[in-house]
């Protein structure tokens, strides 16, 4: 490796249902600091036809022996399944699939409205989806 080479450079990618089933798995290893790393880039097929939900990291390790995958992969996995969930979900709670039209006219704010810069509650997203639970922007901020 020359100085400034990464020495990882590890992506996942994760394709689910409705249901929140693995429907395609995908392991990238562009660089490693091992040739043998890139042998567990198949692993995460292991994963297609599963469920995300209660439990999943108990089956995570019952799929995925710790020493068939490379530890940063493992621990990629759980940022990628709380993406999900938070792309997926527009009810009140994570497991509730809702549509978002079906949420404009609730009286209860949706548990994903200031969760990210995006459904801020002083932001324009809020403003025009969600007016009911917008607020302004302080001056100066």
């Amino acid at each position: 490796m020359k100085p400034g080479d990464p020495v990882h450079d590890i992506a996942l990618r994760l394709a689910v249902d409705d249901g929140m089933t693995i429907v395609e798995a995908e392991t990238i290893m562009r660089s490693t600091p091992f040739p043998t790393c890139i042998e567990v880039e198949p692993i995460l097929q292991r994963l297609v036809g599963e469920r995300i939900g209660k439990g999943w990291r108990a089956l995570v390790r019952q799929k995925i022996g710790p020493l068939e995958t490379c530890t940063h992969l493992s621990e990629l996995l759980g940022p990628a399944v709380t993406a999900l969930f938070q792309t997926m979900s527009y009810g009140k709670t994570p497991e509730d699939a809702g549509s978002l039209d079906n949420q404009r006219s609730s009286t209860e704010r949706p548990f994903f409205i200031g969760g990210c810069h995006s459904w801020r509650t002083d932001g324009p997203i809020v403003a025009e989806m969600f007016p009911q639970f917008s607020t302004k922007r302080s001056a100066g901020a």
